[in-house]
Formats: C-alpha cells, structure tokens, sequence
C-alpha cells in the first residue's frame, strides 16, 4: 500500500452528529416550535407543542442521534425578569402523528 492510501492510516474517527435542539416558545397567541432555530411548527396548546417536540427528539434518539426540547416560559411581568429556557424530559412517543404540525 501506498503511504497515501487511506486504508494505510487505519480506522477513521468519526465525529459524533451535533445535538439537535428543539425550541417550544409562545409566540402571538400561539406556541411555535423550532428545530435548530427553522421554524418546525404552531400549535395552539402548549401541550402540543411539547408532544410534538418531544416524539421528533425520540425519533432523532432512537436513530442514534442525539436531541433535547427545552421550553421557554411565557413573558413575565416585567422586562428585568429573565427568560430562561427549561429542558424537557425525553418520552417514548408512540403516536407520533397524534399531534401533526399545522
């Protein structure tokens, strides 16, 4: 074998995927999801939105990838107050469709 071969060099190390995040955050009057910061959907009820993020972070784990959720809380009263997204726990999600992005 030549010294360029790749075969020469041995295994190749293969970087593991980069996380991806999901974002649920209200917003007008309804709660948008985002996948990586691209819009992934708007659902009207919270729960929803979580239930929607939650089954593609199970998807994305099951395949070998790795994903969190993270919720970000209405408003608060008052501009001094920070807004401080809270993770959510990964779930077994068996009806994925159960809450389909509109």
């Amino acid at each position: 074998m030549k010294a360029s071969d790749p075969a020469s060099h041995g295994p190749v190390e293969r970087k593991p995927d980069p996380e991806t995040v999901f974002l649920i955050a209200p917003t007008a009057g309804v709660w948008t999801v985002t996948k990586d910061g691209a819009f992934f959907g708007d659902y009207l009820k919270e729960e929803h939105a979580q239930a929607s993020a939650q089954c593609a972070v199970a998807a994305i784990l099951a395949n070998g990838g790795a994903a969190k959720a993270y919720l970000m809380p209405e408003p608060a009263a008052g501009p001094e107050t920070p807004q401080v997204p809270t993770a959510l726990e990964a779930v077994v999600c068996d009806r994925p469709s159960r809450y389909p992005v509109s």
